[in-house]
């Protein structure tokens, strides 16, 4: 018997949709959760991992190639924001 747990050890909670519910209790998957931010937060290699994922993912970041005037204005407005003047 996992400590933490009562009741009925063989119930399954499906949290989220996927492929066959990711096959994780609620329990682990916040514990997992947990770790991980642990991870992140307190280990120089976990979080160096989780950018360089990040970064190649992602690359140089999102653009947009708007031909419209009106519809880049707005686009930048709302993507750029208050940070285009500071």
């Amino acid at each position: 018997m996992t400590p933490g747990r009562e009741g009925n050890q063989h119930s399954f909670i499906p949290i989220m949709g996927g492929p066959f519910y990711k096959q994780l209790y609620l329990y682990d998957y916040l514990k997992m959760n947990a770790i991980a931010f642990n991870l992140v937060n307190h280990n120089a290699i976990a979080a160096a991992a989780v950018k360089m994922l990040q970064r190649f993912t992602l690359g140089r970041g999102v653009t947009f190639n708007i031909k419209d005037d009106e519809c880049r204005t707005l686009c930048e407005a709302f993507w750029i924001g208050p940070r285009r003047s500071a």
